[in-house]
């Protein structure tokens, strides 16, 4: 599926309609909606409630579940999905509609930006990540995830509705961030289970499944897990 088919999928109705409610309102959904967050608020080093003083970039903010989390008022979403904006002011956000390639902000203008399941769904990095550097103060942080292509998820997500996830190795990615002047500070596997197994199911299984996966992402296992969480830092302006 292209970029455009997936622009256009998250724009439907019944799509935003259903979005959170399908995603995070299971027992799974909530552990997995828990988990971004915390990995996000780590992260960023500080809490949720110590970046009260940081312009915070929500890319592909949606329905704004991660951008209404953070307790800064100095807070911008972003997305391409008018639908799913509507939805974000809903929850008092400050949103924009535009597309990520072209951001509508000057120079340096945030210390922290995040982007969760964005790029799983992007192919060509190296736009988005120069646009996100420009936009970057010198030293901010950027937070975001991608799928692995030797995770397991790679397996469950064919037999989807969803937009397929693009799947990218590693190496890629770290030349994209280097690229566009962004240093790695951290990389972490997380979810083994694929997120979108854990969603859709609720009772106590799904808690044993969760303390299961999180005992296997201590092994060597991690390395078919689902999703690489990424944490780089601004090094230097163009």
């Amino acid at each position: 599926m292209s970029r455009e088919e997936v622009v256009e999928y998250y724009r439907k109705h019944f799509v935003v309609d259903s979005y959170e409610r399908k995603r995070f309102f299971t027992i799974g959904g909530k552990l997995v909606d828990r988990k971004e967050k915390d990995i996000v608020s780590k992260f960023a080093v500080h809490t949720c409630e110590d970046l009260e003083n940081d312009w915070i970039l929500d890319l592909g903010t949606g329905t704004g579940r991660i951008a209404a989390w953070f307790k800064s008022k100095k807070k911008i979403g972003v997305d391409s999905s008018i639908t799913m904006l509507k939805e974000a002011r809903k929850k008092g956000l400050e949103v924009i509609y535009c597309d990520m390639q072209h951001l509508p902000f000057r120079d340096g203008t945030f210390s922290t930006a995040v982007a969760i399941r964005v790029f799983i769904r992007i192919s060509s990095l190296m736009p988005f990540f120069k646009e996100i550097a420009r936009v970057s103060r010198e030293g901010g942080r950027f937070i975001f995830d991608t799928s692995n292509r030797f995770g397991i998820g790679y397996i469950f997500r064919r037999f989807t509705q969803e937009p397929s996830h693009v799947t990218l190795p590693k190496k890629e990615v770290q030349k994209c961030l280097k690229l566009a002047s962004f240093n790695i500070l951290r990389i972490e596997p997380h979810f083994i289970i694929p997120r979108g197994i854990y969603q859709k199911i609720n009772g106590i299984f799904v808690r044993v499944l969760w303390q299961i996966d999180n005992i296997l992402l201590k092994t060597i296992l991690r390395r078919i897990a689902s999703t690489f969480f990424w944490k780089a830092r601004m090094i230097r302006k163009f």
